[in-house]
């Protein structure tokens, strides 16, 4: 079978303070041309696809890289991320 396209697709659903989310999705779609590696190019779409995610987190303080088969989720206070959440009141 000869592949002539590859599209790869990504979904992120985020939860935030105040029981609110952002939802982001990134995808790409190339036509494959003759004497192209089809797993390279897969790679790199892949990468491109993870880096755009990542871009779009940023402004939530969130990171989404992947490394050595684990995702890791690191994220900063929410004060940090969002200057009108001042944490829990104390009662």
């Amino acid at each position: 079978m000869k592949v002539k396209e590859i599209s790869i697709g990504k979904n992120r659903k985020v939860g935030l303070p105040n029981y609110s989310s952002v939802d982001i999705h990134a995808g790409i779609t190339v036509i494959i041309e003759e004497g192209d590696d089809i797993e390279e190019v897969y790679r790199d779409l892949s990468d491109e696809v993870q880096r755009e995610i990542d871009n779009e987190l940023k402004p939530y303080g969130i990171s989404d890289e992947i490394g050595e088969g684990h995702k890791s989720r690191e994220v900063q206070e929410p004060s940090q991320n969002f200057p009108h959440y001042r944490g829990k009141k104390k009662r």
